[in-house]
């Protein structure tokens, strides 16, 4: 008899990059395809975390799709792991490298929250705080008014964090609120809108 021993042992993650133009506003890449996957034929890739900005629309046969929103812009990075399946525990790691161009236009305002728990929609975010560096707007301030002209919500500076709740952490009630977002007061970089809760 003979017998036929093939190594398979740990894969070797490499970064890649994925660019998405000013002309569109969605790209995919497959991590695996630059990985050295030397004698292994079973294997998974893991994402790692999130990206500071944009949309992981799927993550399918070690393809990540992923989109932007109008006005987003900048660079983000996403780790991800490749494993081998045949040998616990030989896994290696890489960053998928994301860098979406200038489109021109206005970002998106966010003009509804849904807090329930889902993972969905569950914060006021603005896209503007998260492609761009965090030193560019150091001083930002987000100040919330119910529809009296009440602040119910204040935070200096403000982390994209706002699930509904007034300073206490109570729960504000189902309907719609305004909002002024202070970027830079000296250079009169104010964005206006209003969001609704809904529950």
């Amino acid at each position: 008899d003979s017998v036929v021993v093939v190594a398979s042992g740990k894969p070797e993650a490499n970064n890649d990059a994925l660019n998405i133009g000013a002309d569109t506003r969605s790209g995919s890449v497959n991590v695996s395809s630059n990985d050295i996957l030397t004698g292994i034929t079973n294997f998974e890739a893991t994402l790692l975390g999130n990206p500071s900005f944009g949309m992981i629309d799927s993550f399918v046969n070690n393809t990540l799709y992923f989109s932007v929103g109008i006005g987003a812009e900048g660079s983000a990075e996403l780790a991800y792991q490749v494993c081998n399946l045949d040998c616990a525990g030989q896994c290696d790691t890489a960053l998928i490298i994301i860098n979406v161009e200038n489109d021109g236009k206005e970002p998106e305002l966010p003009n509804t929250i849904t807090p329930n728990g889902d993972g969905l929609n569950e914060a006021l975010v603005f896209d503007i705080l998260l492609s761009n560096p965090a030193e560019e707007f150091p001083n930002n301030e987000l100040i919330v008014f119910n529809r009296w002209g009440d602040i119910v919500y204040q935070s200096k500076p403000y982390a994209n964090n706002w699930q509904g709740t007034n300073n206490d952490g109570k729960e504000l009630p189902h309907g719609t609120y305004y909002y002024i977002l202070r970027l830079d007061i000296g250079n009169r970089d104010i964005i206006r809108g209003d969001v609704t809760i809904v529950k």
